[in-house]
């Protein structure tokens, strides 16, 4: 069982990486904007961390949160792979429901925004809470047993 939690939270730390990787990318978010003589659509590709000058309705403060938070979850998961915390891997599966949660809003709202890496993205981080909370349950059942075999 210990064997499965170390696999489970090296696939965790593996898929956070990607998931950062394909945030810094610089065709992430698809930026839309009308130029004013002649109104034609005028495309602009940026990346999560794009510049704090773009707050197009929201999209920049939502692309930097979930780009902020993956670093704090891939920051989570290289500790968690090291030393297993209750914890932490509790910390990391509410960070990974919150960037899951902005990837859908980002989704949902922002639809002329929306480019093939936003749904990679949001499967992504469904895979890591799924991931996360097996391992959280293969956790407390180690320890239960564990507990049990003491008394």
């Amino acid at each position: 069982m210990k064997n499965r939690l170390k696999i489970n939270s090296l696939l965790n730390l593996v898929i956070s990486c990607i998931i950062f990787i394909l945030e810094i990318m610089p065709d992430s978010v698809k930026i839309v904007s009308l130029t004013e003589p002649n109104n034609v659509s005028e495309v602009e590709y940026v990346s999560y961390l794009m510049e704090p000058n773009m707050l197009l309705q929201g999209i920049a403060f939502l692309t930097y949160f979930i780009a902020l938070s993956t670093i704090f979850i891939i920051i989570f998961n290289a500790v968690n792979f090291y030393k297993e915390n209750n914890k932490l891997t509790i910390m990391t599966l509410v960070g990974n429901s919150l960037c899951l949660i902005g990837s859908m809003i980002l989704i949902a709202l922002k639809r002329e925004y929306v480019t093939i890496h936003n749904v990679i993205i949001m499967v992504m981080y469904l895979a890591l809470i799924i991931i996360t909370a097996i391992n959280l349950r293969l956790s407390l059942l180690q320890k239960k047993t564990f507990d049990s075999r003491e008394e």
